[in-house]
């Protein structure tokens, strides 16, 4: 039975061909699927909502009919059944030395329900670090006096920050306290998200590390990162924080002393980072901001980027077979024509040295006149070089 006779024709192999276009950000899906211009979707895209509702109308009825031929009429009544499985025999050597018995064995006990019987289940997470910053914290959020405040966090604690950004904008705005900002001063291992959602007037520094999700949707403010105090581990040589970290930054500041993981800065559309290495695919889809690398880069650098720009150390020349070619180009900083991108770096990885104490961003500062003409800026084809310098401008006003 095909596509058609659940009445979506070709939908959906149009819409299995839009992930190779790279374009959704650009409001000119080819195929008029990611797009709210009427124009592409009338010529291309033709699915209805009726569509949908017929399909899972047949998936539904097919359903109730596999479940009749098995004897059986709830759904809840298929749990723990595997003696309706059938085990087929492998097509290859290998495939017929697996041994599914311990998948399939039947445990009776009639004392533990198999399946969700409540409501919901309780959180793991009950936010209590979370909740405490907020009570120590909220009246100097009220009174807009800013000040400094100490906790031990731990991988538990997840989207530290997101409550306190959340009180500031009530009240404030997300840039309000910008010139009295909180500071909250961190010592162990974060959580997922920390500082999500991050407001202009928090200051978030972590001695430690962090997981995934650092500053995912960032508008203001600060997050700086640095390894544990008698660490003997060189920083620019271990990962500090994880995956997808400024995933959708509108704006503020990272910064890290040690690797971050894949997809930093996915979607970045405002915030300013200063890293010593990331993984693969970073600045992915970037619209805006400036990330500054001061290291290796895995494969893809750069893919879907149409914003904002990057610099990246490239000591060992071998960036040119990172970095996706399709949007765009690298230059070195080592021409007259770009002394004010060489001036605006140093000026960043001095911010960064002062915020995380990195000995090798001092290293890089204080052989700054060789080490700067290993750097290559990362922009998009269609960006010039002068056009650069008014992000640099507007960021420093």
């Amino acid at each position: 039975m095909g596509a058609e006779s659940f009445g979506f024709g070709t939908a959906p192999m149009i819409a299995m061909g839009c992930k190779y276009l790279r374009i959704c950000h650009l409001n000119t899906c080819a195929m008029g699927v990611a797009t709210q211009n009427n124009v592409l979707r009338m010529n291309h895209f033709i699915g209805k909502v009726e569509m949908v509702m017929n399909y899972f109308k047949f998936v539904a009825e097919e359903t109730r009919e596999w479940m009749a031929s098995l004897g059986v009429s709830k759904l809840e009544d298929l749990i723990g059944r595997t003696d309706l499985l059938e085990i087929l025999e492998g097509k290859t050597s290998r495939q017929s030395q697996l041994d599914f018995s311990p998948l399939l064995k039947t445990i009776d006990d009639s004392s533990k329900p198999k399946f969700c019987i409540e409501p919901k289940n309780a959180p793991f997470d009950k936010g209590e670090t979370a909740e405490q910053m907020v009570a120590d914290i909220l009246p100097a959020i009220e009174n807009k006096s800013g000040g400094t405040f100490t906790y031990e966090v731990k991988n538990t604690d997840r989207s530290i920050g997101a409550r306190l950004s959340g009180e500031i904008a009530l009240r404030h705005g997300n840039l309000g306290m910008s010139d009295t900002p909180v500071t909250v001063k961190m010592k162990g291992s974060a959580g997922q998200s920390l500082g999500v959602w991050n407001a202009g007037g928090l200051h978030l520094e972590l001695e430690g590390d962090a997981n995934d999700y650092v500053g995912k949707g960032m508008a203001g403010g600060r997050i700086a990162i640095n390894p544990a105090c008698g660490t003997t581990f060189k920083s620019n040589e271990t990962t500090i924080m994880g995956n997808t970290c400024l995933y959708g930054a509108t704006g503020g500041t990272l910064f890290a002393a040690g690797l971050a993981g894949e997809r930093l800065g996915v979607r970045n559309s405002g915030a300013y980072a200063v890293v010593e290495g990331v993984g693969d695919h970073g600045c992915e889809y970037m619209t805006g901001g400036v990330i500054t690398v001061l290291g290796q880069t895995g494969l893809n650098f750069g893919a879907g980027m149409t914003g904002g720009f990057a610099y990246v150390l490239d000591q060992d020349n071998q960036f040119v077979d990172c970095y996706n070619h399709e949007l765009i180009d690298i230059n070195r900083i080592n021409s007259e024509k770009m002394e004010a991108h060489r001036h605006y770096l140093k000026g960043k990885i001095e911010e960064f040295v002062q915020a995380t104490g990195s000995e090798w961003g001092q290293y890089i500062l204080d052989n700054f006149a060789d080490m700067s003409g290993k750097f290559w800026l990362v922009k998009p084809k269609a960006a010039s070089i002068d056009s650069l310098l008014d992000i640099l401008s507007n960021e420093a006003a």
